[in-house]
């Protein structure tokens, strides 16, 4: 068989108390007996006086036992609150407590920075692959642009105009100033190559039964409404030398900004 348990301070101060309560019971009785043969073998004082004396010892005997009572009590009660008190600070103090505390706090942390990670990461491959849709449908636009159309033209500038990213607006910049740059100079050494103007080129360029510009307003007309850019770089052409001012090739903002300023020749 093993050690016998060892009582703690709580319960050594209870069974002292119940020893104590014992001892103060034992005093009581002598007490009372001694005064009981007091009152057998002095006949001479009278019953009074000895009902006063054993009053007076009981009383006496009452108030330091109540003494007694209250004192040991206020230690029991000092004891088990020290008890506590030092059960609760082993507690909350041991090397246990401590890493389990810690160790809660590193999943909490690992739990908010990896779900931190996987937004960002989340976030940067959505954004990635939104530029992969983005420049293809550039790319496509521009090949539009060098077949001839003009709605990818306008498209393509207003995405330009519209566009946060820093690296899709300059793909969009240099595919509109490369294929604008293409355009005029194709057409500017076709003209001089046939010796004629670019008003008198338009009519070739033209369906059949399609009447050619001959006025600046037809010219502005063709460089607002028709649908290919060879015909929009040729009235631009022939507006920069009718007006005398040397547009930027494809800058319809321009052309209206000066249309704006000279409205009796652009209607």
């Amino acid at each position: 068989m093993g050690d016998p348990r060892v009582p703690g301070p709580s319960e050594q101060e209870y069974e002292h108390l119940i020893s104590h309560f014992e001892r103060l019971i034992k005093l009581t009785s002598i007490a009372l007996g001694v005064i009981i043969a007091v009152g057998l073998f002095m006949f001479w004082k009278s019953l009074g006086d000895v009902r006063t004396d054993a009053r007076n010892s009981v009383d006496g005997v009452r108030a330091s036992a109540q003494a007694e009572i209250g004192k040991a009590k206020e230690e029991v009660i000092g004891s088990v609150r020290e008890e506590a008190k030092r059960r609760v600070d082993e507690e909350f103090n041991t090397n246990e407590i401590t890493e389990m505390v810690e160790s809660a706090a590193r999943r909490k942390v690992g739990r908010a920075i990896d779900r931190q990670i996987q937004d960002e990461v989340a976030h940067t491959i959505s954004h990635v692959q939104d530029l992969m849709v983005q420049t293809t449908e550039v790319g496509n636009l521009g090949m539009r642009m060098r077949v001839g159309f003009r709605d990818a033209f306008d498209e393509l500038r207003n995405r330009y105009k519209q566009t946060d990213d820093e690296g899709l607006r300059r793909s969009e910049r240099i595919i509109l100033d490369s294929i604008t740059a293409d355009y005029e100079e194709r057409w500017t050494v076709n003209v001089g190559r046939r010796k004629m103007t670019a008003l008198q080129a338009i009519p070739f360029q033209l369906a059949p039964g399609e009447k050619a510009p001959s006025s600046t307003a037809d010219l502005v007309k063709m460089i607002r409404t028709d649908k290919y850019l060879d015909n929009v770089c040729l009235a631009l052409l022939a507006l920069r030398d009718g007006a005398g001012v040397h547009f930027a090739m494809f800058d319809t903002d321009a052309v209206e900004k000066w249309c704006n300023e000279n409205k009796s020749k652009c209607e």
